[in-house]
Order: structure tokens, then C-alpha cells, then sequence
């Protein structure tokens, strides 16, 4: 019959016997994932994000200012990234571009913040037409943010 030994746990508990949680080793597979439900993704490592952080699309002088932040700090899942800033009519480049690389890995969000500074070119523009602000990854040519709609009303034309 069947090998019983009387230990405490009562007539249940089987000691002895050729029983499975005596002869199976459970294995265990982990896999980290963020989100709840279907919106789960996998960790890996990505690109940093970024930001406008500029009210106003209207521009009256040849010389504006707009800002542009990271969305999170660079960590060892978050690459940092480096964009190129420039106003376009269309697919022409219509200012000077400028390259600038987000990389503060800080916690203050003060410091993700930078500052670029366009030049238009000299011509004239149709403050009816909407021009575009495009911030470009320099690595994969693909935009980081949505184009922005710009309007360019200068209050003087450059006659120069």
C-alpha cells in the first residue's frame, strides 16, 4: 500500500508517496511591463520626447525666440536625442536651422528647457499663409513633434 508517515499535519498530507509537489521544481519567467491591460508595453529602450512651450505661432520681427523642452529626464531606458529647429513654407527652408541635443538627465524640470533663436530669411511673407515650425531628429530624419502653424506678420519689410 501506500508508505504513510504520521507527522503533524493531519491524515491529509500525504508523507512518502510518489505525490507531484514532491517530484515538480515550479519555474518561474518574468517579463517587466508597464501599463494595465492591453495598453501594457514591454520596456526598451527609446527616445527622449519633446515638447513646445510656446503660446503664441504669430511672428512680427525677423528674429524670434521659441522654447522647446524634454518630456522626461534621460535615464537607461531614455536615449537622449538631438533635433534640428528650423521655419518652413512647404518643403523650403525659409530661416536658419539650428541643432540642438536634449540631455539633461536632472530631475529639476527648469533645466529641460531650451531656448532657439530663428532668423527669418530676407523676403517677403503673406501674413495670410501658414508657415511651419518642424523639429526634426538629426539621426532618422523623422519629426519629433507635430509641425507647428506658424504665421509671420512683420510689421516692416526688410528694404535693404
Amino acid at each position: 500500500g501506500i508508505n504513510r508517515f504520521h507527522f503533524v499535519g493531519g491524515s491529509r498530507f500525504v508523507h512518502g508517496g510518489a505525490m507531484p509537489q514532491e517530484i515538480c521544481v515550479p519555474l518561474l519567467r518574468i517579463n517587466y511591463a508597464r501599463g494595465e491591460g492591453k495598453v501594457r508595453e514591454r520596456t526598451s529602450v527609446r527616445k527622449l520626447g519633446l515638447a513646445p512651450l510656446f503660446h503664441s505661432t504669430r511672428i512680427t520681427t525677423a528674429r524670434h525666440r521659441f522654447t522647446v523642452t524634454q518630456t522626461e529626464a534621460i535615464s537607461p531606458r531614455v536615449q537622449p536625442v538631438t533635433a534640428r529647429l528650423a521655419l518652413y513654407d512647404g518643403e523650403t527652408q525659409i530661416s536658419n536651422a539650428v541643432v540642438m541635443t536634449f540631455d539633461s538627465a536632472v530631475a529639476d524640470m527648469n533645466q529641460w528647457r531650451k531656448e532657439v533663436w530663428l532668423t527669418l530669411s530676407n523676403q517677403t511673407f503673406d501674413p495670410q499663409k501658414q508657415y511651419r515650425l518642424i523639429v526634426r531628429d538629426t539621426d532618422d530624419q523623422l519629426d519629433l513633434i507635430p509641425p507647428v502653424p506658424i504665421i509671420i506678420s512683420l510689421a516692416f519689410d526688410n528694404d535693404f
